[in-house]
């Protein structure tokens, strides 16, 4: 019981530090984890022939613990909600709170998963609002603008905020694309060969080649048939 007790304690701390979560934690913390460690600790020390002042001094160190944590995650109030990609492929787990002082600040962070129980916590994609009209009496999802996002590619989710629009890229902490425009005209790296033809349509296009990285080339025109010229497209959205 021990062994199996330290594994998971193990697993959770590793999953701690490299951003992963198990989202069946997330609304109560690791208050569950924390009861468990008490319980079956006390249990073990109460059947073994230690000294009972060990069981004793677990539950002085480890319930005030258990109590400033459940006050912690009772405190900020989180609450969650999961978007899923039209392909249901993969999914996004929406963590957010807000603060009020005057003017109210609405945080959201952002969990990656594909199997529905764990969660790649997104750095550097947190979203922070901050609202100082509240005559609108919007919640928080409103102020966000969940239920009016739009999977613009497999990994990118766009969300018309109450601010305007912000981008969430799922598989990187960094932006997995960078926007780039020429001419009107939105190329993929990923996938250059799905190109939306009904926003390029009026533009004459020569031609289009990929390099062996994987950057497009477009040559196209301007309306006048002499002006061609080609065009150098790095990590562009598709859309």
């Amino acid at each position: 019981m021990l062994v199996v007790l330290g594994i998971m304690d193990f697993i959770l701390v590793v999953m701690h530090y490299t951003d992963y979560v198990l989202l069946f934690f997330k609304p109560t913390g690791y208050v569950i984890p924390l009861v468990l460690n008490i319980v079956i600790i006390n249990v073990i020390v109460f059947k073994s022939k230690l000294s009972k002042g060990w069981a004793t001094a677990i539950l002085f160190i480890g319930l005030p613990i258990l109590l400033f944590h459940g006050f912690i995650v009772l405190w900020l109030d989180n609450n969650y909600t999961k978007i899923v990609a039209p392909d249901n492929q993969q999914s996004l787990v929406i963590e957010y709170r807000h603060a009020t002082l005057g003017e109210t600040t609405y945080f959201y962070d952002f969990y990656e998963t594909k199997f529905g129980f764990i969660g790649k916590h997104l750095d550097d994609q947190s979203i922070t609002l901050i609202v100082r009209d509240h005559s609108s009496g919007i919640d928080p999802e409103g102020i966000l603008g969940l239920g009016k996002e739009e999977w613009i590619t497999a990994n990118t989710v766009r969300f018309s905020t109450w601010q305007g629009m912000k981008d969430v890229y799922l598989r990187s902490s960094q932006p997995s694309f960078e926007m780039e425009e020429r001419c009107g005209m939105y190329i993929s790296k990923e996938k250059p060969s799905l190109i939306n033809w009904r926003m390029i349509a009026a533009k004459e296009i020569s031609f289009i080649s990929t390099s062996w990285s994987g950057v497009v080339f477009v040559s196209y025109g301007t309306g006048n048939k002499n002006s061609y010229r080609s065009s150098r497209f790095s990590k562009s959205l598709f859309v």
